[in-house]
């Protein structure tokens, strides 16, 4: 089983927190044509499979999810950050358990359906063709179906705006592999790089203002961004701390918090008076976990969730767990 790495963990973060930038991904990829308004919800992305010892594996895949406009369909995305061969094993798992909870038996005869599968490199070679396929063999005849391959260095920072991939930003940082050295050492290409990411910044200001993204999720992705760069480029002071600069420091805490008071109040128990700043972010919470675990997320997976984005200790968001449930 693959181990998750922080890459993972801020797709996951940008997917389920700003799932309206799943359908601009989704369109460039499988050619939809999906608006803006289409509706995007998630299936549960944890299943358990047992092994051959009797032991079950828990699987947790980035995002299995649904896009419903006149009509639907459903989609299951992984990220990757190396060319790791065994990543088609883990699609079709994934595939064939999400499949499975739709599963159709009706008089004798099964359906399944599987769900349009894409995997986003990050790091890729060359040889990395632009479609995978996963081929099976059964009593009846062969079947097969295509996994879509989205390579990030396809896509330059004027393209990724252009076509609103904005779920692509937090991983830019990639489009440097191999150069971080030269980056680290040299005082003129580190200054490019610094206005490559103020230019970042200062385009999701101009999303914000003219409407297009709201404030959370520029700064979700601002956030999202410095976490990859400060992985990315653990070993090079320089390069970390240049982004920084540019991008600010790790401003969710103020700011995400800042956000929960403008008008979101939900209330301590989603019936108290609007308008009483503890139990706005008291409410919103509450509605997050509420929204999660109407997507099908287990508690485990929501836990960790509330812990990084509301920035809680494991206590405080326990908390919320249980008062959300006795509700």
């Amino acid at each position: 089983m693959a181990e998750n790495t922080p890459y993972d963990d801020a797709f996951k973060t940008v997917v389920h927190d700003c799932k309206s930038l799943l359908i601009p991904l989704v369109n460039e990829v499988f050619h939809e044509q999906f608006s803006a308004d289409a509706t995007v919800s998630f299936s549960s992305n944890e299943h358990f499979l047992n092994q051959p010892d009797g032991i079950q594996q828990k699987r947790v895949s980035d995002a299995l999810f649904t896009i419903q406009e006149a009509f639907f369909k459903n989609y299951h995305w992984e990220c990757q950050s190396d060319s790791d061969a065994s990543i088609l094993i883990r699609i079709f798992e994934y595939a064939s358990q999400a499949a499975l909870d739709d599963a159709v038996l009706e008089r004798g005869s099964l359906t399944v359906s599987f769900p349009h599968s894409a995997i986003l490199y990050l790091k890729y070679p060359k040889s990395l063709p632009d479609k995978l396929r996963i081929n099976i063999q059964t009593p009846g005849g062969s079947i097969g179906y295509e996994v879509a391959v989205m390579k990030l260095g396809n896509y330059s920072l004027d393209t990724i705006f252009e076509k609103k991939l904005l779920l692509l930003l937090p991983f830019y940082i990639f489009h440097y592999d191999g150069q971080l050295d030269a980056l680290n050492q040299n005082p003129d290409q580190l200054s490019a790089l610094k206005q490559e990411f103020l230019s970042i910044k200062s385009r999701l200001e101009q999303l914000r203002a003219s409407g297009d993204i709201t404030e959370f999720i520029k700064i979700t992705l601002i956030d999202m961004t410095q976490k990859v760069v400060r992985n990315f480029a653990k070993k090079y002071s320089n390069i970390k701390e240049g982004v920084k600069s540019v991008m600010g420091g790790r401003i969710l805490d103020t700011e995400a918090r800042r956000i929960l008071n403008q008008g979101i109040a939900v209330g301590e128990a989603r019936g108290e008076v609007k308008g009483q700043a503890k139990g706005e972010i008291k409410g919103r919470i509450l509605e997050y976990i509420e929204i999660r675990r109407e997507d099908g997320h287990s508690d485990e997976t929501i836990l960790n969730s509330v812990i990084e984005r509301f920035h809680l200790t494991k206590e405080e968001a326990c908390e919320y767990l249980y008062s959300s449930a006795a509700i």
